[in-house]
């Protein structure tokens, strides 16, 4: 299946809604089995309906990320009130490549905001299990955000402070984020950063 194949249903949950969530399309793509990398090429679709498309079932939000000075607002999961605005300024720091983990149990496609924020998207597969051996912050990333996994499926975005921690967090032992999140042609964010 293809982005394609998610419209029709998105398009029922706006027309009784009035508006569709990240969630809603989100939950829509892994229900029909369709890649999260077609999300960029299904968002540019959504946008160029106008449709309303929410971080949350409250607040509106700015879906356009572009290698120039953006900010994008985006509310934090776990019910908080506060919002965080990312700045992406066009550096070596951010890199507007879709980027993908993958370990024998897990995966998940993420993008490097800037330097020291990395988001992880909603429909990313965890390990079953967090290693005795790694650091209690996995752990303690895990419980933080139960609340939006379901069946070791993350149901929203989550933005972490670097690449290892998604990735930590995905597959519930330590890693270096910057060798094995690569993007689409497999290059590594290390490379993309500049630093091979």
């Amino acid at each position: 299946m293809t982005y394609k194949d998610a419209i029709p249903e998105i398009a029922e949950i706006y027309a009784e809604k009035g508006y569709i969530t990240e969630r809603d399309i989100s939950l829509t793509m892994i229900k029909l089995s369709i890649p999260m990398k077609e999300i960029d090429s299904l968002l540019d679709v959504l946008n160029k309906f106008s449709l309303k498309i929410r971080e949350n079932e409250s607040k509106p939000v700015s879906k356009s990320v572009t290698a120039s000075n953006t900010n994008v607002t985006i509310t934090p999961v776990q019910h908080q009130t506060e919002t965080q605005t990312i700045s992406t300024e066009a550096s070596a720091e951010y890199i507007p490549d879709l980027l993908y983990f993958k370990a024998s149990n897990c995966h998940g496609i993420g993008r490097m905001l800037s330097k020291s924020q990395f988001i992880l998207y909603a429909g990313a597969v965890l390990s079953d299990s967090v290693s005795n051996n790694s650091h209690n912050v996995i752990s303690k990333n895990r419980n933080r955000y139960q609340g939006i996994i379901e069946n070791n499926v993350t149901t929203e975005n989550i933005i972490f402070s670097s690449s290892s921690a998604a990735g930590c967090f995905v597959c519930g032992y330590s890693i270096n984020g910057k060798i094995t999140w690569k993007n689409e042609m497999g290059i590594s964010l290390k490379k993309l950063l500049g630093e091979e």
